[in-house]
């Protein structure tokens, strides 16, 4: 199947980017087939074995498919799924875990259901983590509002780190279990800091990505305004201080032109 390249969110509105002055507009995005599309970091972004490190991930994402699906994370896709990831799980529900099985040493929380998660339309999604290793750390935030949690699990994370991939519309590499999402991404942003409610707030503007360096991502993927294809590789340049570029190997070229189709 193949990964294509769509218009995305917003035209920018006029906020400075950080590209020498020139206005911010985030213009593209990746589609994601459920199937066999997804973008791989390589082994990199682990926290502490302990889940002791703050984190924050922010994304924009439209989908019309309600079952489960992983949206970002850095996770093993079989038993003991030690890492973190978030996921929409069926139906219709943000879910966040860190930490592993083994021992039931993880924290897990997910939303109530919320019908408009799938309904085709453009959402922001952030999650936030303090590092104290108890789920009353964590956040979830949909379109700048934030979501009433139920715990799962509420024990002090252990081996959280792991060999994964970090990756985009997935988890893990292999044919099973890695849940692979079906819709579009764009602006995926890592953050090893909690972002504060007013961090959300400025990152979701009025509704299209602003420009978040101000806010010192370690890991910032554009999607397609910094996506290159060649030698059948997509390359994503990161833009955060990471320097952990994607790569998508197995995926054909997009179609030569993007779709002019933007949500005003």
């Amino acid at each position: 199947m193949q990964i294509s390249i769509s218009n995305a969110i917003g035209g920018g509105g006029g906020n400075l980017g950080s590209g020498g002055g020139l206005p911010f507009a985030s213009t593209k995005s990746f589609t994601f087939d459920g199937s066999t599309d997804f973008i791989s970091m390589g082994d990199v972004l682990d926290t502490s074995d302990t889940g002791a490190d703050p984190l924050s991930l922010s994304l924009w994402f439209k989908t019309t498919d309600s079952s489960t699906q992983v949206l970002v994370g850095k996770q093993n896709p079989n038993f003991p799924f030690e890492g973190y990831s978030i996921a929409i799980v069926s139906v219709n529900k943000i879910y966040f875990n860190i930490g592993s099985y083994t021992g039931n040493k993880y924290i897990q929380l997910r939303s109530a259901t919320i019908s408009s998660i799938s309904d085709g339309n453009w959402h922001h999604l952030v999650v936030t983590y303090d590092g104290s290793r108890a789920a009353s750390g964590v956040n979830i935030y949909l379109d700048d509002s934030p979501l009433g949690l139920s715990i799962g699990k509420d024990v002090p994370p252990e081996a959280t780190q792991n060999t994964q991939d970090f990756m985009i519309a997935a988890r893990g590499t292999s044919s099973s279990n890695t849940l692979r999402f079906d819709g579009n991404i764009d602006e995926v942003a890592y953050f090893t800091s909690e972002l504060s409610a007013s961090d959300v707030n400025t990152i979701y503007g009025t509704g299209a990505p602003n420009d978040i360096s101000s806010f010192n991502p370690v890991g910032w993927w554009r999607m397609g305004e910094q996506a290159n294809y060649a030698g059948a590789t997509w390359t994503l340049t990161d833009q955060g201080s990471g320097g952990n570029d994607g790569t998508s190997t197995t995926l054909p070229a997009p179609p030569t032109e993007p779709s002019t189709d933007v949500p005003s």
